[in-house]
């Protein structure tokens, strides 16, 4: 896969993405290996990539995992038009691309659909075989999705395609400077404060050299947490699965670095990237310790159990995960958020906050999780809260980000307050 220099890049571009699909199909579907693990590994394999070639590569390799469930019968026997057509769905124009589709024999002109029945309709017309809806996912989803009222499972499953912006959270004091940095391609959210939506790449080493800015990338639902954790200056807090800290360190900027966090969980190497990101942001309230049992005898004025979950509501962003979470994942999922949350509950103080969060929309692992702990722990009582997004009244204390907001990923949080 070493680029020719005697052929045309457009030409050595379209014959290193076909021998890439094959590859990623492979580790990641058969061998269940994420994609973005996989192309950071062949990037650094591969230094003879430019900017440019990583970033093609890299949108047409994930956007075959977006709409592999229409073009999967397309491999082995026809890699170049599964290529050609994931650019054409995605709306991605590459001479790389025209070459494929040329080598495919196939007329593809550019089209305009924002809604996904048509884009159906239309490859349904090219490729002379029925599709559905459902074929982009796997086949225990749809059953498995809350859906609000109104929305349709084809509403649902269009938000599960689009691609969503990179989001950054900087302090809401940084955001003319960083907005006129990267212009057009930046919006700020109008509701949440420090929130901008940036069209990639988010070239952030060059906003700090340019701005001084250091903007960390968290979701616009991630983003969502922190206020309803509602935190206050020299509260006690656990911040009980704060892998690599992103919403730690949101929480410790509510707190404005006063009072103290406890940050935990089982992966030593994240916590260690927690520390980096800590020091480098000048925040010293934190303090990680690699646990999966709960701190004996210490009561917290709040906690925040972000829960290992399916990771559904991330699928617009991380379209390879539909293809390597089973079904069966969503129970053993649910048990362990069940676990977790009967773990920690002692440790909150009477009259301190409890927040279940977690990124997926399944009603396993959200309402029912939520609904269990309720019936067991009666201790506790939803808080009403506002709803970060909308400004919305939420009384029951449950905050639903759908992917549609934003858009961003999916998220389900509910607030809750020990009563006795």
């Amino acid at each position: 896969m070493v680029f020719n220099a005697a052929m045309p890049a457009d030409q050595t571009q379209a014959a290193c993405l076909l021998k890439l699909l094959p590859e990623l199909e492979r580790t990641v579907c058969v061998e269940q290996q994420p994609a973005d693990q996989v192309f950071v590994q062949l990037c650094r394999a591969h230094r003879e990539w430019g900017a440019r070639d990583r970033r093609l590569f890299g949108d047409v390799l994930f956007g075959w995992f977006r709409w592999r469930g229409w073009l999967a019968e397309l491999l082995p026997a026809q890699p170049a038009a599964a290529l050609a057509l994931v650019g054409w769905l995605d709306g991605i124009e590459h001479p790389a691309l025209r070459i494929l589709a040329a080598q495919a024999n196939l007329e593809l002109k550019p089209i305009a659909l924002e809604h996904l029945a048509d884009k159906f309709r239309a490859l349904e017309d090219i490729l002379k075989v029925p599709k559905t809806i459902e074929q982009l996912v796997p086949d225990w989803v749809p059953a498995a999705l809350v859906a609000p009222l109104g929305i349709s499972l084809t509403q649902h499953l269009a938000a599960m395609q689009r691609r969503p912006p990179v989001w950054l959270r900087v302090a809401p004091g940084s955001v003319p400077a960083v907005l006129n940095f990267f212009g057009p391609r930046g919006a700020a959210h109008d509701r949440v404060a420090g929130a901008i939506a940036v069209t990639p790449p988010a070239n952030l080493p060059g906003l700090r050299a340019a701005t001084g800015v250091a903007a960390i990338v968290q979701d616009l639902a991630s983003q969502c947490v922190g206020p309803l954790c509602a935190p206050r200056p020299g509260e006690c807090w656990w911040d009980v699965c704060a892998g690599a800290g992103g919403k730690t360190l949101h929480l410790a900027a509510l707190m404005n670095n006063t009072g103290s966090i406890l940050a935990t969980d089982v992966r030593t190497a994240a916590l260690h990237e927690l520390e980096r990101r800590a020091a480098e942001a000048g925040t010293t309230i934190i303090r990680t310790q690699r646990v999966d049992t709960a701190p004996t005898d210490t009561k917290f004025d709040g906690i925040l159990v972000d829960a290992p979950c399916s990771g559904l509501g991330t699928w617009n962003r991380n379209p390879d995960m539909r293809w390597r979470t089973p079904g069966t994942d969503i129970a053993a999922r649910a048990a362990t958020q069940r676990e977790l949350l009967a773990r920690v509950a002692p440790h909150v103080r009477p009259g301190g906050t409890l927040v279940y969060a977690v990124c997926t929309i399944t009603s396993a692992e959200t309402l029912d999780v939520l609904t269990d702990f309720l019936r067991t722990h009666p201790e506790f009582q939803p808080e009403a809260c506002t709803h970060p997004l909308t400004g919305a009244t939420c009384a029951d204390g449950i905050v639903w980000v759908w992917p549609w907001d934003g858009p961003c990923d999916g998220m389900f949080i509910a607030r809750l307050r020990r009563i006795g």
